[in-house]
């Protein structure tokens, strides 16, 4: 198979088709050169074995991140607006399967069919393969020190494999006819809809709530006033100003690019211009440190990590917070402990960054530790501390949203009643013969009025996400009252006219295909989202 392409690469002539290459190369750049990695980077140390491939192996994540990024490059779709970590784990799956189902590489013949349906090399004024741009992609791969030969042919012949996985896993894609009937006929009905709004807000009622009621609705709505849980967090603080002894001094050079860089965060004269580098060089130096400072901090936050993992994988440490916790000291770090917050709540003054406290509420029985959390000021590893779970309060402490709430749930009680009562007299008007808007307008609402039009051409003004209802209703029938968000509406189904369809019609078969291409699509997409979450869980390794 390569012998075949070298020689390929060798009979074609050499010219312009640098654009996509270098589409390549930036991207993977500037997309995967700046990732770490699936997960977090201090899981480096031991195999996540994600249906047989490591994501802890830089090399495997590379090979999986260049398949990825070419297959998108290739497809004519733009590689940097996508989910690398997802599409590479998807990539896994789809290899897993056509592994599993033992497909074979494709013979020289099929891998240039394949090639010949890649959109990358069709030519846009004709729609049809070409040559010509083929053979420049070919030409440039030859000349590239990034993307050899041996690697462009390797992810075309897994694309290749890929596809045919994927055909095996969608099934036939079978649609009942009638269901392509129904679609049809959906598309083509012709509607006329009046529609009668009002903002909810704008509905008042008078409550005056007892003690007893108000004792009543507080114990059966109880619930919703508990106050939250607490918790205090125990942690290990890595304060990158610890490290700024260790990052070099900077180079005139370097420090000068980097005044530039930053220009407007420097102090200003009274012009509002920065001054000059010789009158703020301290700050400069300072600030161009912190970076790496912060990022020996992180460093230094995995291997305490890693120390952990490693200990309980040795059986060094006992179960529970308390023994971990004197794990830690005994090795040397300080471990703090946050005052009292609710969960889901920081206090203005809180000490750890929000990702610290998310990460916190995280850890389990099973997992008492997080990974290296870093923040602007340097980084964390976060333990669990003291929990304590929601309370009840008593009624007198929180009366004031109890009123709030019972006069709120007694007014949408009111509005619900006077809307079954609206409801009733629009369609006994228009069961008579009379006029929806009339009754609607007299009854406080705004009508509108929409004729002739399809579910293709819906017609502005009229929200698609009343055909939720709408589909539903015969023609000449009055919807109950609907809510959709402040606005209270009315639908009133005018003229309802479905067409004849015939089942043998061109239009019809082309719908049936749609159909069924959608079917089988999303059986396949049900089926790797699936074998994702395995994946997931197999790379998950047990704590201890």
């Amino acid at each position: 198979m390569i012998s075949w392409i070298q020689t390929i690469i060798q009979r074609h002539h050499k010219w312009f088709f640098g654009a996509l290459l270098i589409v390549i190369i930036v991207a993977f750049v500037f997309t995967v050169g700046a990732t770490p990695g699936i997960g977090s980077s201090n899981r480096s140390d031991y195999t996540r074995n994600f249906l047989g491939f490591n994501l802890s192996s830089q090399q495997v994540q590379q090979q999986l991140a260049r398949g990825v990024e070419l297959s998108f490059i290739l497809s004519n779709r733009n590689p940097s607006q996508i989910n690398f970590e997802a599409a590479m784990k998807q990539r896994a799956v789809m290899l897993y399967l056509a592994d599993t189902l033992e497909i074979p590489e494709p013979t020289e013949a099929q891998l240039m069919s394949f090639i010949q349906t890649r959109p990358a090399f069709i030519d846009p004024q004709t729609g049809v393969f070409s040559n010509n741009i083929y053979t420049s992609f070919v030409d440039n791969v030859s000349n590239s020190d990034r993307y050899d030969q041996q690697t462009v042919v390797a992810i075309l012949t897994q694309d290749w494999r890929i596809d045919r996985a994927a055909e095996a896993v969608s099934g036939p894609g079978y649609v009942l006819p009638y269901l392509a009937e129904r679609q049809e006929e959906q598309t083509r009905t012709t509607w006329s809809v009046e529609t009668a709004t009002m903002n909810a807000g704008g509905f008042k009622t008078t409550v005056t709530p007892t003690e007893d009621a108000l004792k009543t609705f507080f114990e059966q709505a109880g619930e919703r006033y508990k106050l939250p849980p607490q918790m205090t967090i125990n942690y290990v603080a890595f304060p990158a100003a610890d490290y700024l002894s260790e990052v070099s001094t900077p180079t005139d050079e370097e420090l000068d690019a980097f005044y530039i860089r930053n220009i407007s965060k420097w102090e200003k004269n009274a012009d509002g211009s920065a001054k000059p580098l010789e009158e703020v060089r301290d700050a400069v130096a300072q600030a161009w440190k912190q970076p790496q400072a912060a990022r020996k901090a992180a460093e230094a936050a995995s291997q305490l990590t890693v120390k952990i993992y490693n200990a309980y994988t040795a059986k060094k440490i006992d179960a529970g917070e308390e023994a971990l916790t004197a794990f830690i000291k005994d090795a040397g770090y300080k471990v703090q402990e946050t005052p009292s917050f609710s969960v889901g709540s920081l206090p203005q003054d809180f000490p750890l960054p929000a990702q610290a406290a998310e990460a916190a509420e995280a850890l389990t029985d099973r997992r008492l530790y997080s990974d290296a959390i870093v923040g602007p000021d340097g980084a964390y590893v976060v333990l669990r501390g003291q929990q304590t779970p929601a309370t009840m309060p008593e009624l007198d402490a929180v009366r004031e949203r109890v009123v709030a709430d019972y006069t709120a749930v007694e007014t949408n009680r009111a509005f619900t009643e006077f809307g079954e009562q609206i409801h009733s007299q629009l369609q006994q008007a228009v069961d008579e013969g009379g006029s929806f808007s009339a009754v609607a307008r007299k009854a406080g609402f705004e009508p509108k009025s929409f004729t002739d039009f399809t579910i293709m051409d819906i017609p502005e003004g009229l929200p698609q996400y009343y055909f939720y209802q709408l589909m539903d209703m015969k023609q000449g029938e009055v919807s109950p009252m609907l809510r959709y968000g402040p606005d209270a509406v009315f639908l009133y189904v005018q003229k309802k006219e479905k067409p004849a369809i015939d089942a043998k019609a061109d239009d019809l078969q082309e719908t049936l295909r749609t159909l069924s291409f959608y079917y089988s699509g999303a059986t396949a997409q049900g089926i790797i989202r699936d074998l994702v979450a395995v994946g997931d869980k197999m790379a998950t390794p047990e704590e201890f």
